[in-house]
């Protein structure tokens, strides 16, 4: 940063990841201070134990926030910068109807049957279904705030699908569950 570099450690029992092979993990922090920032809101947050009842779930959801990016750096150290930057790509276009996946893949330095096959073999999944998950993550978030003044096909054409019916089959196929089951689960 521009005030030079800085050392933190964090030692806090609950939060680590699954089976953690080593005890101290390097990362630098991104262009935007993400962590620095969650950690400082973290630390300045005026908490009274005694009073405030819900101090304890937003510093719980903070060091839940810092331990998503550090899974997340973690992830993407080995991971080749062409996929990184298709990665990226796709989270910023969900919901854009116009997006075409195909000329996002093309414009790659890889064929893209190769560019496939590497996408796959780093994260698991191709690209379309990466970017599937993605707008079915997008369209949980907006059941969960929407669902009451928005209809399900709204929110389905919001998160970029163009149909309704393909919508809740990928819905179900992602969550186990349609987009009302979903909804009405969470609302118990």
């Amino acid at each position: 940063s521009s005030e030079g570099f800085v050392d933190g450690s964090i030692l806090i029992r609950d939060f680590c990841f699954e089976s953690e092979e080593e005890d101290i993990f390097v990362f630098q922090d991104d262009e935007r201070q993400s962590f620095s920032l969650l950690f400082r809101l973290g630390y300045e947050f005026p908490m009274n134990p005694a009073t405030d009842l819900y101090g304890e779930q937003f510093l719980r959801s903070l060091l839940d926030a810092m331990q998503n990016l550090l899974r997340h750096w973690r992830e993407d150290a080995g991971k080749n910068k062409e996929v990184l930057q298709v990665q990226k790509a796709l989270a910023s276009h969900v919901g854009d109807p116009h997006f075409k996946l195909e000329e996002l893949i093309a414009g790659t330095s890889y064929s893209p049957n190769h560019f496939r096959r590497l996408f796959k073999e780093q994260c698991g999944c191709s690209p379309l279904q990466y970017y599937n998950k993605l707008k079915i993550q997008l369209a949980k978030q907006q059941l969960l705030q929407y669902k009451s003044i928005l209809t399900i096909s709204e929110i389905a054409r919001s998160c970029g699908f163009e149909d309704p019916y393909y919508f809740s089959r990928a819905f179900r196929k992602e969550t186990g569950l349609s987009p009302m089951q979903f909804y009405k689960q969470s609302k118990k």
